[in-house]
């Protein structure tokens, strides 16, 4: 989708101009290659995942991969939490934990 293009090229300003066109924020090319946000996640892009589920990406929809399905909170606490270290990292993903309690959704882990 261009969602998950833009999301794969880190270009948040795409990514805003397919909300104001009515894109629809929470479409997969496939269930195997999840979401524009689980592609953010891959990429190590808290930032970026954070602003999309604040555009309205849900981080609840399920990826899956192999016999596992996750959320995008599961996918960054199984494959992300202690692999990024840094201040703005923390920063990141505080925000990016704030954006995905607004869909009711607790960060399964900590930075």
């Amino acid at each position: 989708t261009l969602l998950v293009t833009a999301a794969i090229f880190d270009n948040l300003p795409a990514a805003q101009a397919l909300k104001q066109a009515g894109a629809d924020m929470n479409l997969m090319p496939s269930p195997l290659k999840g979401t524009a946000l689980h592609w953010a996640l891959t990429g190590r892009n808290l930032e970026l995942a954070a602003a999309l589920a604040d555009l309205g990406v849900d981080p609840r929809i399920g990826q899956r991969l192999g016999s596992v399905t996750l959320n995008a909170a599961e996918q960054y606490c199984r494959f992300l939490s202690g692999r990024l270290i840094g201040p703005e990292r923390q920063a990141s993903f505080e925000r990016m934990a704030r954006a995905f309690e607004k869909w009711g959704l607790k960060m399964p882990c900590g930075f």
